[in-house]
């Protein structure tokens, strides 16, 4: 099992989540427009959006620091590669 290295982990996760809230005040006044359109009867509510968009940033954070930590050995390697 390979140690955790924190400081790249926090770095790999401030990325995505500073993007994705660089993208939401962007857009907030946008927020408004959407919410006065007619949306099909099953649409998810308005809340459920930040809450998943949040995880998929938070995975997505994760997901970039295993490519990172993989990419310093020859194993690893052959895994970006493949990964991208």
């Amino acid at each position: 099992m390979k140690k955790v290295n924190w400081k790249l982990l926090i770095l790999c996760l401030i990325i995505p989540l500073a993007v994705g809230g660089l993208s939401g005040f962007l857009i907030r006044k946008d927020v408004v427009s959407y919410l006065q359109l007619q949306k099909p009867p099953l649409s998810p509510p308005s809340l459920l959006f930040p809450i998943v968009w949040t995880i998929l940033y938070f995975l997505m954070g994760i997901s970039s620091y295993f490519l990172c930590r993989d990419a310093k050995t020859p194993q690893g390697e052959t895994q970006k590669r493949a990964a991208l």
